[in-house]
Order: structure tokens, then sequence, then C-alpha cells
């Protein structure tokens, strides 16, 4: 696992992290907290170079994990 996670980060180093999040960087979010757990977000930060924790940690708890609501915020409504 970490040296998966080790070559990914790898590619990603040097870009402008202050901005958008890329694929890459979401996939490894994601290894690191299946790997790591949804608590420890100083070691997830470590494989994604250019992000803090706080940010790893917004990243997953507000877009991509399992928890975020996809989809229009008013749902869909039955006309029928």
């Amino acid at each position: 696992f970490q040296a998966v996670i080790t070559t990914l980060s790898e590619g990603i180093e040097g870009r402008n992290s202050e901005g958008n999040w890329s694929k890459e960087e979401d996939q490894i979010l994601l290894d690191c907290v299946r790997q790591f757990g949804d608590n420890d977000w100083d070691t997830v930060a470590k494989y994604i170079p250019g992000r803090i924790n706080s940010k790893c940690r917004e990243r997953y708890m507000n877009y991509i994990g399992p928890n975020v609501r996809k989809g229009s915020i008013y749902g869909v409504r039955d006309n029928g």
C-alpha cells in the first residue's frame, strides 16, 4: 500500500496545491483514509504534498467521503 501511495504522491509533487484538488489527490486521500482511518489527518496529509491536515479532513468530510450527500439540495419532486 505505502509504495503505491508514495508513487502517486511523487507524481503530484511540485504542483500548486492551493487550488482545486486533482483526481489523483482525491484518490490518494481516499486510499489513505481507508488505510489510516478518518481521525489521523496528520498522517494522511503526509502523503499529499502541499495539503495540510485540516484541508484533507475538509475535502474528505465535505466533498468525497461516503457520507456526503450528492445531488440537488432540493431533492427530486414527483409531480405525478
